[in-house]
């Protein structure tokens, strides 16, 4: 079974606080032993001194000038001043100059191994320590310590302890400390533990505010904590996540409402024109006047599927745009031919302006469908009489500027923020041509962010609107020069390419 995270921090929090611990014990330890070992060697010169003092006293009543087997005193010091109740040994032993151990304590069976080193220096007035292994008695602690007046022969005394009381010490320490360390970790875990249930609480009940979530209730938002911490951040991430969802959600409902609805008023008149047809026999006039106003209902369903498709593969990331040079002077003569029969139709008089040649790298096919559609709408909703002007230049900062510019019915400003949403039309729009998808604004918006530009527009109700298509140019003519990709359109000469932007 996998664990929590909250037991997983806590157990990670408390073998770090343990190995924390388990240094800083040992460390202490160390230092504890260091010191010990100090308060020893202190104390085996209080020790060597006050047997060095005895043995000279002694000899000095007996008016000797050099121990004798008779020099130490057999006195029990059992107790070790400043140890309390640790009882210990003394061992005690004489060496003459020549390193004959003249006298050594009752509690020896034999003399202690000697030093020779430490008994030379001792000679000179040196004193020494050293720990030696002694047979039978074990690890000792020594200390030699000279004895250098008139009217005596220079001779060290020699004193040792065992060690094992120091370790006792330290191991008594040692102990102390483990429990110690073992009690405090018990705690810290405990408390630890506490604190991260107490701390993840709010991820705890965000996860559950999560589960709660459904398409229904997507405009629901997470208490914010307002702590200011992380999982205040956490939380305020987490409404932004579901407002931004909330959106989308929205925008997905009243996209597919839309198309269902544009897609069933084609196949309504379809049906219903057929059924018509099939109740009596008709002329073949009658027939072939059906069958074309069947075919333009197919071929608006097939520009509303096509236009579907183009926007959702938009949407999924999944749109290509070609990397070929195209003129967009001969793109905007292309849509010209195609529209101008139909400004004629409608009594709309057509300007354009393309004074400089200017390339672009893209998708020539797409780009020729946004500028049909901006012209296009600019005819739709112009009225008879009136103009629509399409200015061709290079603006500021390497950029293309394509602007079309009608004396229409205009925009309200409440509908401006949504002219470029999917089936989306003003109520002045629906009034004038109601036959539209409103899709078009939305796959040139589409296309013209694909291709890295925008679209800027301009408008005021009664007065005519103002598309701008913005565009990257080519802006190197060595660049554009080298490249080996053609660019589309007949009406590219090579010679031009010096008026390029």
């Amino acid at each position: 079974m996998p664990l929590s995270f909250r037991l997983r921090l806590t157990i990670w929090y408390t073998a770090v606080l343990a190995a924390l611990l388990a240094v800083a014990a040992t460390v202490l330890i160390l230092i504890l032993q260091d010191m010990a070992e100090r308060r020893l060697d202190a104390t085996l010169w209080v020790l060597g001194a006050t047997e060095a003092e005895g043995i000279a006293a002694r000899l000095r009543d007996r008016a000797l000038a050099r121990p004798d087997e008779l020099t130490v005193s057999d006195i029990d010091y059992r107790t070790l001043p400043g140890y309390g109740d640790f009882r210990i040994e003394k061992y005690v032993m004489v060496v003459r100059r020549d390193g004959y151990v003249a006298d050594y304590s009752a509690n020896l069976s034999r003399p202690l191994p000697i030093n020779t080193l430490l008994t030379e220096r001792a000679m000179r007035g040196s004193i020494g320590y050293e720990t030696v292994d002694a047979p039978d008695i074990g690890r000792l602690r020594a200390i030699y310590m000279p004895v250098i007046r008139s009217p005596f022969e220079p001779f060290v005394v020699v004193v040792a302890v065992p060690v094992e009381f120091v370790g006792a010490e330290v191991g008594t320490l040692a102990r102390r400390i483990a429990a110690i360390t073992i009690i405090v970790l018990t705690l810290a875990a405990a408390s630890g533990l506490l604190l991260a249930r107490r701390a993840l609480r709010p991820i705890g009940e965000i996860s559950l505010a999560v589960q709660r979530l459904t398409e229904r209730n997507l405009h629901e938002r997470l208490p914010e904590p307002n702590t200011g911490d992380e999982i205040d951040e956490l939380v305020k991430v987490f409404n932004q996540l579901l407002a931004r969802l909330d959106q989308a959600f929205e925008a997905q409902q009243r996209f597919t409402a839309d198309a269902s609805h544009e897609l069933c008023t084609p196949l309504t008149v379809l049906k219903g024109e057929t059924e018509v047809a099939l109740l009596e026999r008709r002329t073949p006039e009658e027939y072939e006047a059906l069958l074309r106003s069947n075919l333009e209902e197919i071929e608006r369903l097939s520009r509303l599927a096509s236009n579907l498709l183009l926007l959702a593969r938009a949407d999924a990331g999944e749109r290509q745009v070609a990397r070929d040079l195209v003129v967009i002077n001969d793109v905007l003569n292309d849509v010209r031919v195609r529209l101008e029969q139909v400004a004629k139709e409608r009594g709309v008089e057509l300007r354009i302006e393309a004074p400089e040649l200017v390339v672009v790298e893209g998708d020539r096919v797409a780009l020729e469908q946004v500028i049909f559609n901006l012209i296009g709408n600019a005819l739709r909703y112009t009225p008879r009489g009136g103009t629509v002007e399409i200015k061709l230049c290079c603006g500021s900062e390497g950029t293309v500027r394509l602007e079309v510019a009608d004396t229409g019915i205009g925009i309200p400003p409440e509908a401006l923020p949504h002219i470029f949403e999917r089936f989306y039309r003003a109520d002045n729009a629906r009034a004038c041509q109601p036959g539209g998808s409103g899709l078009g604004l939305a796959i040139c918006k589409t296309v013209a962010e694909a291709h890295g530009g925008r679209i800027e527009v301009e408008s005021a109700v009664g007065h005519g609107s103002r598309f701008t298509l913005v565009l990257p140019a080519i802006t190197s003519d060595d660049e554009f020069g080298k490249t080996e990709r053609a660019p589309s359109g007949e009406n590219y000469r090579a010679s031009a390419t010096s008026g390029a932007c």
